[in-house]
Protein backbone atom coordinates (compact mmCIF):
# COMPACT_ATOMS: atom_id res chain seq x y z
CA UNK A 1 0.00 0.00 0.00
CA UNK A 2 1.65 3.60 -1.03
CA UNK A 3 0.68 5.22 2.54
CA UNK A 4 1.84 8.95 1.47
CA UNK A 5 -0.11 8.62 -1.95
CA UNK A 6 -3.44 8.64 0.41
CA UNK A 7 -2.47 12.33 1.26
CA UNK A 8 -3.34 13.68 -2.23
CA UNK A 9 -6.81 14.80 -1.43
CA UNK A 10 -5.97 17.01 1.81
CA UNK A 11 -5.76 20.73 1.68
CA UNK A 12 -9.56 21.25 2.58
CA UNK A 13 -10.04 21.81 6.64
CA UNK A 14 -6.52 23.50 6.77
CA UNK A 15 -7.84 26.34 4.47
CA UNK A 16 -11.28 26.21 5.96
CA UNK A 17 -9.62 26.48 10.19
CA UNK A 18 -7.10 29.35 8.59
CA UNK A 19 -10.66 31.44 7.94
CA UNK A 20 -11.67 33.23 10.98
CA UNK A 21 -15.18 33.38 12.20
CA UNK A 22 -16.25 30.90 9.26
CA UNK A 23 -15.31 27.92 9.75
CA UNK A 24 -18.93 26.50 10.69
CA UNK A 25 -19.59 26.73 6.76
CA UNK A 26 -16.45 24.55 6.16
CA UNK A 27 -17.81 21.14 5.72
CA UNK A 28 -16.10 19.45 3.14
CA UNK A 29 -13.05 16.86 3.53
CA UNK A 30 -10.54 17.56 0.37
CA UNK A 31 -10.50 17.91 -3.33
CA UNK A 32 -11.84 15.02 -5.62
CA UNK A 33 -8.14 14.64 -8.01
CA UNK A 34 -8.75 15.69 -11.69
CA UNK A 35 -8.96 18.50 -14.21
CA UNK A 36 -7.85 21.11 -13.30
CA UNK A 37 -10.44 23.40 -14.81
CA UNK A 38 -12.10 25.46 -11.82
CA UNK A 39 -11.02 28.70 -10.67
CA UNK A 40 -8.10 29.22 -9.88
CA UNK A 41 -6.66 26.48 -11.69
CA UNK A 42 -3.94 26.39 -14.32
CA UNK A 43 -2.23 24.16 -16.45
CA UNK A 44 -0.35 21.40 -15.22
CA UNK A 45 3.75 21.77 -15.45
CA UNK A 46 6.84 20.11 -14.52
CA UNK A 47 9.29 22.32 -13.09
CA UNK A 48 12.46 21.22 -13.45
CA UNK A 49 15.47 20.72 -11.09
CA UNK A 50 18.70 19.31 -10.44
CA UNK A 51 19.11 16.90 -7.65
CA UNK A 52 18.72 19.61 -4.70
CA UNK A 53 18.81 22.65 -7.08
CA UNK A 54 16.62 25.10 -5.56
CA UNK A 55 13.13 25.39 -7.41
CA UNK A 56 10.90 28.47 -7.65
CA UNK A 57 7.19 27.16 -6.91
CA UNK A 58 4.22 28.98 -5.91
CA UNK A 59 6.02 32.32 -4.95
CA UNK A 60 8.43 29.90 -2.87
CA UNK A 61 12.07 28.90 -2.90
CA UNK A 62 12.70 25.34 -2.06
CA UNK A 63 15.30 22.80 -2.37
CA UNK A 64 13.85 19.22 -3.11
CA UNK A 65 15.15 16.60 -4.42
CA UNK A 66 12.81 15.75 -7.29
CA UNK A 67 11.20 18.36 -9.63
CA UNK A 68 7.74 18.79 -8.36
CA UNK A 69 4.89 18.65 -10.86
CA UNK A 70 1.42 20.85 -10.81
CA UNK A 71 -1.24 18.67 -8.87
CA UNK A 72 -4.54 18.55 -10.30
CA UNK A 73 -7.28 19.81 -8.24
CA UNK A 74 -10.90 20.18 -8.68
CA UNK A 75 -11.17 23.49 -6.88
CA UNK A 76 -14.87 24.02 -8.60
CA UNK A 77 -16.00 20.67 -7.08
CA UNK A 78 -14.53 21.98 -3.58
CA UNK A 79 -15.97 25.42 -3.77
CA UNK A 80 -19.39 24.08 -4.21
CA UNK A 81 -19.95 22.13 -1.42
CA UNK A 82 -19.07 25.25 1.03
CA UNK A 83 -21.45 28.04 2.22
CA UNK A 84 -21.50 30.79 -0.13
CA UNK A 85 -19.74 33.41 2.01
CA UNK A 86 -16.61 30.75 2.52
CA UNK A 87 -16.68 30.77 -1.05
CA UNK A 88 -16.59 34.29 -1.53
CA UNK A 89 -13.40 34.29 -0.04
CA UNK A 90 -11.11 32.20 -1.37
CA UNK A 91 -9.62 33.25 -4.47
CA UNK A 92 -7.20 30.27 -5.64
CA UNK A 93 -6.00 26.97 -4.30
CA UNK A 94 -3.22 25.78 -6.10
CA UNK A 95 -0.95 22.43 -5.65
CA UNK A 96 2.56 21.07 -6.41
CA UNK A 97 3.88 17.56 -5.64
CA UNK A 98 6.85 15.07 -5.71
CA UNK A 99 6.85 11.47 -5.01
CA UNK A 100 8.99 8.53 -4.89
CA UNK A 101 9.45 5.84 -3.33
CA UNK A 102 6.28 4.04 -5.06
CA UNK A 103 4.38 6.41 -3.00
CA UNK A 104 5.60 6.32 0.64
CA UNK A 105 7.42 9.66 0.38
CA UNK A 106 5.82 12.53 -0.58
CA UNK A 107 6.53 16.40 -0.78
CA UNK A 108 3.60 18.85 -1.17
CA UNK A 109 3.06 22.57 -1.44
CA UNK A 110 0.21 24.24 -1.38
CA UNK A 111 -0.72 28.20 -1.72
CA UNK A 112 -4.12 29.19 -0.95
CA UNK A 113 -5.22 32.79 -1.54
CA UNK A 114 -7.91 34.39 0.37
CA UNK A 115 -9.96 37.75 -0.36
CA UNK A 116 -8.43 41.17 0.93
CA UNK A 117 -7.95 41.86 4.29
CA UNK A 118 -9.44 37.75 5.45
CA UNK A 119 -8.17 37.65 8.76
CA UNK A 120 -6.12 34.01 9.06
CA UNK A 121 -5.65 31.86 11.97
CA UNK A 122 -2.44 29.53 11.77
CA UNK A 123 -3.51 27.76 14.87
CA UNK A 124 -6.46 26.66 13.36
CA UNK A 125 -5.07 26.03 10.03
CA UNK A 126 -2.85 23.52 11.73
CA UNK A 127 -5.39 21.42 13.23
CA UNK A 128 -7.43 21.52 10.04
CA UNK A 129 -3.93 19.92 8.22
CA UNK A 130 -4.28 17.45 11.60
CA UNK A 131 -7.89 17.12 10.37
CA UNK A 132 -7.08 16.29 6.61
CA UNK A 133 -4.02 13.94 7.20
CA UNK A 134 -6.43 11.74 9.72
CA UNK A 135 -9.21 11.95 7.13
CA UNK A 136 -6.72 11.13 4.36
CA UNK A 137 -5.69 7.78 6.33
CA UNK A 138 -9.21 6.87 6.42
CA UNK A 139 -9.49 7.37 10.65
CA UNK A 140 -7.00 4.31 10.58
CA UNK A 141 -5.12 5.95 13.55
CA UNK A 142 -4.67 8.70 16.18
CA UNK A 143 -1.94 11.31 14.96
CA UNK A 144 0.50 12.32 17.86
CA UNK A 145 1.78 15.83 16.89
CA UNK A 146 3.54 19.07 18.10
CA UNK A 147 3.47 22.03 16.95
CA UNK A 148 5.42 24.96 17.62
CA UNK A 149 5.60 28.76 16.64
CA UNK A 150 8.39 30.81 15.50
CA UNK A 151 9.39 32.69 12.30
CA UNK A 152 9.07 30.45 8.99
CA UNK A 153 10.52 31.47 5.72
CA UNK A 154 10.65 35.25 7.43
CA UNK A 155 7.57 35.21 8.36
CA UNK A 156 5.55 34.09 11.45
CA UNK A 157 4.43 30.86 10.82
CA UNK A 158 3.84 27.25 12.74
CA UNK A 159 5.63 24.03 12.41
CA UNK A 160 3.86 20.39 12.34
CA UNK A 161 5.85 17.37 13.26
CA UNK A 162 3.16 14.43 13.26
CA UNK A 163 3.62 10.35 13.63
CA UNK A 164 0.18 8.19 12.70
CA UNK A 165 0.65 4.37 13.66
CA UNK A 166 -1.25 2.64 10.90
CA UNK A 167 -2.67 -0.90 12.34
CA UNK A 168 -1.42 -2.90 8.94
CA UNK A 169 0.90 -0.56 7.22
CA UNK A 170 3.04 0.64 10.34
CA UNK A 171 3.93 4.43 10.61
CA UNK A 172 3.55 7.75 8.81
CA UNK A 173 5.36 10.46 9.41
CA UNK A 174 5.04 14.08 8.79
CA UNK A 175 6.74 17.52 8.87
CA UNK A 176 5.34 20.58 7.76
CA UNK A 177 5.25 24.10 8.00
CA UNK A 178 2.47 26.75 7.83
CA UNK A 179 2.17 30.37 7.55
CA UNK A 180 0.84 33.59 5.48
CA UNK A 181 1.53 36.73 4.37
CA UNK A 182 -1.10 39.23 3.54
CA UNK A 183 -3.90 37.24 1.87
CA UNK A 184 -1.37 34.27 0.77
CA UNK A 185 -1.79 31.31 3.19
CA UNK A 186 1.24 28.43 2.21
CA UNK A 187 1.67 25.03 3.50
CA UNK A 188 4.70 23.10 3.04
CA UNK A 189 4.57 19.12 3.82
CA UNK A 190 6.94 16.13 3.65
CA UNK A 191 5.20 12.56 4.25
CA UNK A 192 7.21 9.59 4.67
CA UNK A 193 7.31 6.21 6.48
CA UNK A 194 10.89 6.20 7.37
CA UNK A 195 11.75 7.79 10.63
CA UNK A 196 15.48 8.17 9.06
CA UNK A 197 14.07 10.76 6.21
CA UNK A 198 13.40 12.70 8.74
CA UNK A 199 16.67 14.86 8.74
CA UNK A 200 16.26 15.44 4.65
CA UNK A 201 12.31 16.55 5.59
CA UNK A 202 13.61 18.81 8.13
CA UNK A 203 16.17 20.22 5.57
CA UNK A 204 14.03 21.05 2.84
CA UNK A 205 11.58 22.75 5.11
CA UNK A 206 14.62 25.07 6.32
CA UNK A 207 15.14 25.96 2.64
CA UNK A 208 11.89 27.42 2.23
CA UNK A 209 12.04 31.20 1.09
CA UNK A 210 9.37 33.54 -0.09
CA UNK A 211 9.93 34.98 -3.64
CA UNK A 212 11.21 38.71 -3.47
CA UNK A 213 7.90 39.12 -5.94
CA UNK A 214 5.96 38.04 -3.14
CA UNK A 215 7.08 40.67 -0.59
Amino acid sequence: MNKSSRFRGYGWSMVCGALVLVTMGCTARGFATGRADGPGASEAGVVLAGETAPQAIAGLSLSSPLPLKRANQRLDEGLGTLEADVRTRINSYESWEAERDNGAWMLVVNRITFAPDTPLDLDEAVKGTVEDITDGLEQACQPQYSTTSGMVAGLPGRRLSLRCDLPKEGPVYVEGIIFSQASTLWQVQVAFQNPAQKAEAQRILQSVKVAATSQ
